[in-house]
């Protein structure tokens, strides 16, 4: 499994939570095999917390039937991977 983290100052490693499933099994996308490929479209300078953010928010390159939908729900719902990994390929690093 790959997720994205942060090393702290001590050299431990940080895993953001929004990757794993939580207690009643939902969310965890990134973590998928699925995730993580939009994941490796998001652009490589991307901060780690840019990136968790990225999952949640509303995109427009995910319309469907007049409502914006976020990276995670679209996985989620199993809706054409493509456009999230083409939303991902265009996402601005900064």
């Amino acid at each position: 499994m790959e997720l994205l983290g942060i090393k702290t100052g001590r050299g431990a490693w940080r895993v953001f939570a929004y990757q794993l499933p939580d207690s009643d099994g939902n969310g965890g996308e990134p973590a998928s095999s699925v995730g993580r490929r939009v994941q490796r479209s998001l652009p490589p300078g991307m901060h780690p917390v840019a990136g968790a953010a990225w999952w949640d928010a509303p995109s427009v390159g995910l319309h469907l039937d007049g409502t914006e939908h976020t990276p995670r729900g679209w996985v989620a719902a199993v809706l054409d991977l493509d456009r999230v990994v083409d939303t991902a390929l265009h996402e601005d690093a900064g």
